[in-house]
């Protein structure tokens, strides 16, 4: 068994339960991490209070987290890509890795996407299972806590400004909802990677 925060129920903050659940396994396909940080985001509140279409059926615990930094403790008869030891960041977002979307790189639009703590266990718990193709190794220089604030802001972001609109070092890019998560991440990379000029709005 292992330490963990769960729900085993919708609501406010009051149904997070701190106690022991099941430990991991891994697939041959899966990599075990011990974790060492998780980000709270605006998709763990929404999975904690079943809203926003992440309404479910409990038959016991789950743990929510999709934002996850740790070590890699053990790894499955399959996985090539990393090693027992390596410092890793997880890639929340699960795709199907088998549709034509998936197979021509082109995963954020695969049509059986799920996230890590919503659709699977994530990362509120001492250690978590993830697949392997989720998981990237991270630099020295980087720690748990900041590995652990990227994913799900800088990766749609990411998805948004480079993959798909190409954008130019000498064309403008405008960011509504700047003061968001995604959209303090778009801003640093629109002006800080791509060099665009860069117009925010906000509400106030």
């Amino acid at each position: 068994m292992v330490k963990a925060a769960y729900i085993d129920s919708h609501g406010g903050p009051e149904v997070l339960t701190y106690g022991e659940v099941p430990d991991p396994v891994i697939g041959q396909n899966e990599v075990l991490i011990k974790v060492q940080a998780c980000a709270l985001n605006r998709l763990d509140a929404y999975s904690r209070a079943g809203a926003r279409g992440t309404r479910r059926e409990f038959s016991g615990p789950h743990v929510l987290g999709g934002d996850i930094s740790g070590e890699v403790l053990d790894i499955g008869d399959s996985v090539t890509q990393v090693k027992v030891g390596d410092r890793v960041l997880v890639n929340p977002r699960l795709t199907c890795q088998q549709c034509w979307y998936c197979r021509s790189g082109e995963t954020e639009l695969c049509q059986g996407s799920g996230m890590i703590g919503v659709d699977r266990w994530g990362g509120y718990s001492e250690y978590v299972s993830v697949p392997a193709a989720n998981v990237f190794q991270i630099p020295d220089n980087l720690t748990y806590v900041q590995a652990a604030s990227l994913p799900t802001v800088f990766m749609p972001s990411w998805n948004i400004i480079v993959r798909r609109a190409n954008l130019r070092p000498w064309e403008t890019i405008l960011v509504p909802s700047a003061s968001s998560g995604v959209g303090t991440a778009a801003i640093q990379l629109a002006k800080n990677v791509v060099g665009a000029t860069t117009i925010a709005t906000t509400s106030t």
